[in-house]
This record gives structure tokens, C-alpha cells and sequence, in this order.
């Protein structure tokens, strides 16, 4: 039987460089992601007004610190919690001894 796969890199192409060129294809459509977010925001910035983009800026930034802010209390709640279930392990372990 053949590998469904095998006419990835060809006849006789073996996994590690299947492997090899799907990373250099993930790569070329990174790239050819970042070149067209680029052509997007040249094009926005040519259009918006600055202190559009200021604001918008502004508003990206403190969304991502008010995520930052839940996670660092969801972390924090879960520091805590951890804490109280190993205390209540360890008391019921020394009730056990």
C-alpha cells in the first residue's frame, strides 16, 4: 500500500522533508500574510486621519490590558485556590497519620 501523502514532495519524497516543506510553505504564507496586513494598514493610514489612528491605537492597547488584567485575576484566584486545596490536603493527611 502507498502513503496517502506521498505525492506531497513527490516520488520518494520521505516524511522529514514533507515535513520540511510544509514548514517552508507555512513560512511563505506568513510572510505573504505580513506584506498584505502591511499593504492594508499603509492603505488605512492613507485615508484615516491621524488622530483616528491614534485613538484606534489607544483603544487596541487598553483592550489587550483589560485582558491582561482578567488573566492576571483569574491566575491569582487560581494561585489562591490551589493554595486552600493543598492546605485541606495536608490537614486531612496529617488526621490519616
Amino acid at each position: 500500500m502507498s502513503d496517502r501523502n506521498s505525492g506531497c514532495c513527490g516520488p520518494g519524497g520521505d516524511k522529514e522533508s514533507k515535513g520540511f516543506k510544509l514548514q517552508m510553505d507555512v513560512e511563505k504564507i506568513k510572510q505573504a500574510i505580513g506584506k498584505v496586513r502591511h499593504g492594508v494598514f499603509e492603505a488605512i493610514a492613507a485615508v484615516v486621519p491621524k488622530e483616528v489612528c491614534q485613538h484606534a491605537g489607544t483603544m487596541k492597547k487598553e483592550f489587550l490590558l483589560a485582558l491582561r488584567a482578567l488573566i492576571d485575576d483569574e491566575i491569582k484566584r487560581t494561585d489562591e485556590n490551589m493554595s486552600e486545596v493543598n492546605k485541606a490536603r495536608e490537614k486531612r493527611e496529617k488526621k490519616h497519620d
